[in-house]
């Protein structure tokens, strides 16, 4: 997995295609690249192994996504910014189910009139069908439910699974189809914003 050859084939094909052949299947760039792991195939499936066993998941419904994915960051905000010691692993986990029950526990929070933090962050994520954990409070009764049964969840993952320098950060998306809207999104933005670097160069 070579970062500049897959930074230019990211601006020379398709959106979605580019999304089929990097962002799925079992090829991570952190195990393989990164940690020069020769099981790295093995090690990624451990870990959706585990994950799912810690939260009642399905295995296929687990992923690494993002620079630990490819080995930089397709946030078009971030500038093909490459994985490096400060980045995070970026989890995708989806679930209708759970998706639901966290959906139901910001509209409970929205009804009581509570503060939800960072709002506008919150539903711009709802109305993409993904949850971030970012508004919750400890009012919430199945967030408080949440927070017990993944309390060493992340510490473990950590140490079991060589992140140990680096933070986990997971998106609970509702289905696989709002997963690739998601990064076919970023993807098509990303190229945009390189676009018009290039207008600029031959404006000069």
């Amino acid at each position: 997995m070579d970062i500049n050859l897959t930074k230019k084939e990211l601006l020379s094909i398709d959106s979605y295609q580019f999304y089929q052949k990097y962002l799925l299947g079992n090829e991570v760039w952190y195990y393989k690249v990164h940690l020069e792991d020769s099981q790295y195939s093995n090690k990624y499936d451990s870990m959706k192994r585990f994950i799912a066993s810690e939260l009642g998941l399905h295995f296929n419904n687990i992923a690494i996504f993002g620079s630990a994915k490819i080995g930089f960051s397709l946030n078009p905000q971030k500038d093909f910014r490459e994985f490096n010691a400060k980045s995070d692993i970026d989890l995708a986990i989806v679930s209708e189910e759970l998706f639901h029950k966290f959906w139901k526990s910001y509209l409970e929070m929205h009804s009581n009139l509570r503060y939800i933090k960072k709002y506008s962050i919150v539903t711009s994520s709802l109305f993409r069908q993904f949850i971030t954990l970012d508004g919750l409070d400890n009012l919430s009764p199945f967030f408080v439910e949440w927070t017990k049964k993944t309390s060493g969840f992340v510490k473990d993952l950590q140490l079991l699974f060589d992140f140990k320098e680096h933070d986990i950060n997971y998106r609970i998306f509702y289905s696989w189809d709002a997963v690739q809207r998601y990064y076919v999104r970023n993807i098509d933005d990303l190229k945009k914003i390189e676009e018009k670097k290039e207008e600029k160069k031959y404006d000069q």
